[in-house]
């Protein structure tokens, strides 16, 4: 598939056409009821972020560069989708790859932006003595009085942890020294997906499924705060989202994915080392009033994420 096929396919209404193949033009103010928010005063929120070498060598030496594009896009999404931001379009810039393992990043980068009903605006290229990379900035919109802040929080708010397959680098070996044991021809028990992809899961894409299970609330005054996990772990998603002077008090033990669940009941031993979201299949964390939060965890995975009760927010003692 040409590259701008594989652009143009994310191609959502927003989106004017009859510009160049090397740009894509997006409108804020569109009159159809598909979008319920017109915005008055609307901010642009921007992200970015790159592949690690790590990363690039793992997904790419198994043959799984489309879930390489998508994970780096769904994670990119996914830090402005933390800030209530409807996604506009993704850009992308992949280099050192050859043409084929680039059109594979390119198509994984397209299947997240058609979930997240975003626009794909490609800018790789092929540069082979370059050093293989994959950078992707993702921008959205988001209505000036929808914005978080961080004087909301309140004593017995609910934080939500959103579960996901996703392995980072510190829970791999473990579960790869699990899933040895496993039978590699079929899928894993209650998954749809076999032993080796299971170490090659992406993170996913959050921006539709929070926006239509948020849309029944007014999120600035229910919803206080959300925030991604990522190689950092849970203690820097909540250093970026709590003000000094809060610390969660966290309730029952539990595992938020259905493939850390698995890992748990074949007994896999991550070490004490690791960090808890990672070690507990936590992919996202939202902050909510306590009164809403059931509806809101219902609503989540009845968009097919599973979200349950992680802690609670309390003053700390030096607060």
């Amino acid at each position: 598939m040409a590259a701008i096929d594989q652009a143009r396919r994310t191609y959502g209404p927003r989106v004017v056409p009859g510009g160049s193949d090397l740009t894509a033009r997006i409108e804020l103010d569109y009159q159809e009821s598909l979008f319920r928010r017109q915005y008055q005063r609307p901010v642009l929120i921007s992200a970015v972020l790159s592949a690690s070498r790590e990363e690039l060598s793992h997904w790419s030496e198994a043959g799984a560069e489309r879930a390489l594009g998508y994970d780096v896009a769904a994670r990119a999404l996914n830090r402005i989708a933390a800030e209530a931001a409807e996604p506009l379009f993704v850009q992308a810039v992949i280099r050192g790859a050859d043409e084929q393992r680039t059109g594979r990043i390119r198509d994984g980068i397209a299947d997240g932006c058609i979930e997240a009903h975003a626009t794909f605006a490609d800018g790789s290229t092929t540069c082979r003595e370059c050093e293989t990379a994959l950078s992707i900035t993702t921008t959205g919109v988001v209505e000036r009085q929808r914005m978080f802040d961080r004087s909301g929080f309140r004593s017995g708010d609910i934080l939500l942890a959103v579960g996901s397959d996703r392995l980072w680098s510190d829970t791999l070996p473990a579960a790869a020294a699990s899933l040895a044991g496993a039978d590699q021809q079929a899928p894993l028990p209650k998954l749809k997906y076999h032993p080796s992809e299971a170490l090659l899961r992406p993170v996913p894409v959050l921006a539709a499924a929070l926006n239509h299970a948020l849309s029944y609330y007014r999120v600035k005054r229910i919803v206080r705060g959300m925030a991604t996990i990522e190689e950092d772990g849970l203690p820097a998603a909540l250093a970026r989202l709590l003000p000094e002077g809060w610390q969660v008090r966290r309730g029952k033990t539990r595992s938020f994915s259905r493939l850390v669940s698995l890992l748990d009941e074949m007994g896999w031993q991550p070490g004490d080392d690791v960090d808890e979201a990672h070690r507990r299949g936590i992919g996202f964390i939202i902050v909510v009033a306590e009164t809403f939060a059931d509806a809101i965890a219902r609503r989540m995975r009845g968009q097919g994420l599973p979200t349950y009760r992680y802690g609670r927010l309390t003053r700390s003692p030096n607060g």
